[in-house]
């Protein structure tokens, strides 16, 4: 139960189920009204991916999309808070991306281009119906995002490409230039008790600096670069500010006050773990909701108190026939790359004696880092004795923006071989052996396995492949389809430069396929409406790899999945996503007896 303003809110799930019920109270003892019921509205729907739901200042209103396919997509909806009819705002569809006007009667929201790019911004006023269009970004490799300031005081408009940012102030139907840059630079800004707040990494702060400002005009230092530590983002709360940190790899929390700067670090139980910041509305309440979870450890929910700097737990929900002691938590460092991993205790001693069956997860794009938490269908593997791992590679930003730069463009092949130097070690140690190493990764983490075992295949057994980025060339050369012209700030322009077409052409996993040698067991999957990586490319890749001898021969196993009522994603639905999940368990279990 969380206090707003006015009203307490929560929300929760039930058995059978699949999105649960949200629910307002207008005193903290009073009786609960649902606000928003997607159980009932998803009914005789097959897909059902809830947008933002947004609360107005006044607390009269609320606003909320839905994505009906997967494409991403949203149908755009609005209601009263203590009504029960919602009305559907427009018959086009918009980003997942709206903001309320501080009047409480209109709204900020970014409509989308036929390659589903938000690229303009207007005002909505649903009183009047009266819609303007305050901006449109031109340029196809940037795309508009909103974010709102934590006093709710100023509404930012961001114009973004990887790693630059163009930053603007929206005051009613006009725009105020805030970070305009030629220069590539990354921008977190955000407005509290009369001060301006920005992560920033001009001046070739490649791990970033932290300022505060009256007036946007002198900038005072308040966290200085450092080689060694990399602020991810910030969370401002209460009297503080909340650094998100990679130090050297490990992940930290720092909070700093406002008044002196001075930082205390907020201590979890483990080197690798997630956390977040959940179910907050108010930042004048002392009290801060930080969620932690583990590969072993399933969600625990801290209350911190900022006024005693104390953290203790109020939600720590115990799973039947489930104990966390049961496993063990660790990393291997092999080099610079550290690999995190559980198992479980009484099915496995990592001392090398002997091998065992080994998942393998890996990602390595886009700067993303994959932190461990907890999943029940990982915990199904190790349950049966399986050594489970998580690969940090170079194109994320474990170890900062620099790690990220060294996987990306004309050095995207350290991506693969990072993860191949991560197989052949743990295959060396004799923690697993080639015919026990299932490997997994999705959308570009499925390039990453698709390009790894055209280059070794003997070094694995099973190779999953999730909604995979396999056909990039071809995807890179058409300017026309969602997302490529933005991804050239990723991979490169191989339409442009032959440079990018030749190195591209060199990893690509459908163009490298080879038809003799004896790859892994395979499991693809892809959703019919994805937009991201649309579902002709991993089924062209499944087509040629039917031609391969052994496949053909049917000596290893290929599997294709369609979801016909998906996109990227999966699944909205709770349930129907637990029946996919296994359908992959059980290949898995199945060519790794």
């Amino acid at each position: 139960l969380t206090k707003y303003k006015k009203y307490y809110y929560f929300s929760e799930i039930k058995q059978n189920e699949n999105y649960g019920k949200a629910y307002v109270k207008k005193t903290k003892g009073g009786k609960p009204h649902c606000y928003f019921n997607p159980e009932k509205l998803s009914k005789n729907k097959k897909q059902f991916t809830i947008g933002s739901p947004i609360i107005s200042y006044d607390e009269s209103y609320l606003l909320y999309s839905v994505d009906y396919t997967g494409d991403r997509k949203y149908t755009l909806y609005l209601k009263k808070l203590f009504s029960h009819k919602s009305e559907k705002l427009f018959q086009y569809q918009i980003s997942n991306d709206y903001l309320f006007h501080l009047n409480n009667h209109s709204f900020y929201y970014l409509k989308l281009n036929h390659k589903i790019r938000p690229y303009q911004l207007y005002l909505y006023d649903f009183l009047t119906k009266k819609n303007t269009m305050i901006y449109e970004e031109t340029n196809e490799e940037y795309s508009l995002s909103l974010s709102l300031s934590t006093d709710e005081q100023v509404i930012f408009l961001y114009s973004s490409a990887y790693e630059h940012d163009n930053v603007y102030q929206i005051d009613d139907t006009d725009l105020l230039e805030l970070l305009i840059q030629k220069r590539k630079n990354e921008y977190q800004i955000d407005h509290y008790q009369n001060k301006f707040y920005l992560l920033t990494n001009e001046n070739q702060k490649i791990n970033f600096e932290l300022y505060e400002s009256e007036n946007l005009y002198q900038w005072k230092c308040i966290s200085k670069h450092s080689l060694s530590t990399y602020i991810e983002s910030f969370f401002i709360w209460y009297d503080s500010i909340f650094l998100s940190i990679r130090e050297n790899g490990f992940p930290l929390l720092l909070q700093m006050n406002l008044q002196n700067y001075k930082t205390n670090e907020i201590k979890f139980p483990l080197h690798f773990y997630s956390y977040g910041f959940i179910s907050n509305l108010n930042p004048s309440y002392h009290k801060l909701k930080i969620s932690y979870s583990s590969f072993s450890q399933s969600r625990i929910i801290y209350e911190y108190n900022l006024k005693t700097n104390q953290l203790h737990i109020i939600e720590n929900k115990k799973l039947k026939n489930y104990d966390p002691k049961n496993y063990k938590e660790g990393y291997l460092k092999i080099g610079k790359l550290i690999v995190t991993y559980i198992y479980r205790k009484d099915k496995i001693k990592l001392d090398g004696t002997q091998s065992h069956p080994c998942y393998l997860y890996g990602y390595g794009s886009y700067g993303v880092i994959d932190d461990p938490t907890f999943d029940k269908y990982t915990m199904s593997l190790v349950d049966r004795g399986y050594l489970y791992c998580i690969a940090n590679l170079r194109g994320s930003k474990f170890y900062g923006p620099k790690w990220y730069h060294e996987g990306k463009y004309l050095k995207k092949k350290n991506t693969f071989k990072d993860f191949q130097t991560i197989a052949q070690y743990l295959i060396h140690q004799n923690y697993t052996s080639p015919d026990k190493l299932v490997v997994e990764g999705g959308s570009a983490g499925g390039l990453l396995i698709g390009s790894c075992i055209n280059m070794n295949p003997s070094l694995y057994h099973v190779a999953v492949l999730r909604v995979p980025y396999v056909d990039c060339l071809t995807t890179l050369l058409n300017p026309d389809l969602p997302l490529t012209i933005g991804e050239y700030n990723e991979w490169g322009n191989p339409g442009k430069y032959k440079t990018y077409y030749d190195y591209i052409l060199s990893y690509s996993p459908y163009d490298n396929i080879d038809l003799k040698k004896q790859y892994p067991h395979i499991y693809i999957d892809t959703g019919l409406h994805d937009s991201q990586v649309i579902f002709h490319e991993p089924l062209k890749y499944y087509a040629k790899l039917t031609h391969n001898q052994h496949f053909q021969q049917n000596t290893r196993t290929l599997l294709f999945n369609i979801r016909t009522q998906s996109g990227h994603s999966g699944s909205s639905k709770r349930y129907q996503q637990i029946i996919d999940e296994t359908q992959v368990l059980t290949f898995i279990l199945k060519q790794n007896k």
